[in-house]
């Protein structure tokens, strides 16, 4: 179906339609929602430019759009060129609704810069730290550590086409290659920040504040992590929930949920339903995620905390919800992909 032919008023049918199918009812990641959405913001970004009455629904539609797809979009550090394929396809149409995302420049230079494409590489960085500046959505800004992280990979970048030069040049004769000592320097240099690069990977989360680690790191807390400690890692393959040496799948909005309950909804501090609407497609809930979408994430969520026996419960509240339960929580999701808490 073309969405894109349907009125504004035929696709907000068709959405609440689809809040109410058995896939949304149990949260997961509802693609069509997309499309939809993807029509309702060339709709609105008409509408808006003449009536200015359509320019907060406008707003709200591409934020929800950009913020769902980078969430839930391929990781840039895929294993394979397959993964790679569809997280680029993701953040160019993330792009298409919103050029000056620094996120996202972010990420298309990470992106790059696996695939040794460094020149490409360099550009998206610099426009990232470009965009930077101006951006006024702090939802996709640059952490501290992704801005560091960033001047790293521009070094490199600049490091990796030094050195290929040099060594060009001296197949052509032009130069002794690897025997001469500016390439011995740029190679130490380049090795110390691809050091930097991987030591400091993973974000790793928990009541104490953030740490940097290694993804060596994070699977060695999750073999013999503390007794009656939630961890909740962000692998590039899929996300996991450990607990007392027990391992399930979560996911990926799921996971994100209870991420933000974890961080948020700890020792009697209620999250909202405001708080929570960035989780959940649901257009017509500007003030915050709806009852409808929220109800079956937290009994699900529920569920997998009771599986895995933590004794530790998602209760609602009159102002939102709690996790009730005394606990200790570990969150490691990787650093160049994350966004603000």
């Amino acid at each position: 179906m073309r969405y894109r032919d349907i009125s504004l008023d035929e696709l907000e049918e068709i959405e609440q339609e689809l809040h109410l199918s058995e896939e949304s009812r149990k949260g997961l990641l509802n693609y069509t929602k997309i499309e939809i959405y993807d029509a309702m913001h060339t709709h609105l970004s008409i509408l808006s430019k003449d009536d200015k009455d359509y320019l907060d629904y406008y707003t709200y539609i591409k934020k929800k759009l950009v913020c769902y797809l980078l969430r839930y979009s391929s990781s840039v550090h895929g294993s394979t060129a397959k993964e790679r394929v569809k997280a680029e396809k993701v953040l160019k149409r993330v792009q298409s609704y919103d050029r000056k995302n620094p996120i996202v420049s972010y990420r298309l230079g990470c992106l790059a810069y696996v695939q040794k494409k460094f020149s490409e590489s360099i550009v998206h960085f610099q426009k990232a730290l470009a965009f930077q500046k101006d951006y006024s959505d702090g939802a996709f800004l640059l952490s501290t550590e992704q801005i560091n992280r960033a001047v790293l990979y521009l070094s490199n970048c600049s490091l990796h086409t030094a050195c290929q030069a040099l060594v060009i040049g001296s197949e052509n004769g032009q130069n002794n290659g690897a025997g001469n000592p500016i390439f011995t320097d740029f190679f130490t240099q380049l090795s110390y920040n691809e050091g930097v690069l991987k030591s400091q990977a993973y974000r790793t989360t928990t009541l104490d504040g953030t740490e940097y680690c290694s993804i060596e790191e994070c699977s060695e807390t999750c073999s013999s992590a503390p007794k009656d400690t939630v961890m909740l890692f962000f692998r590039d393959t899929g996300t996991e929930l450990h607990f007392n040496g027990i391992k399930e799948a979560v996911a990926a909005p799921h996971a994100h949920v209870l991420r933000h309950l974890l961080l948020n909804a700890h020792r009697l501090k209620a999250v909202t339903p405001v708080c929570l609407k960035d989780y959940f497609l649901d257009s017509h809930v500007i003030g915050g995620a709806s009852k409808h979408a929220l109800e079956p994430v937290m009994e699900n969520l529920n569920t997998l905390l009771t599986e895995l026996e933590t004794q530790i419960s998602i209760k609602e509240t009159d102002g939102g919800y709690q996790l009730i339960g005394s606990f200790e929580y570990i969150l490691m999701d990787r650093a160049d992909e994350h966004l603000a808490d």
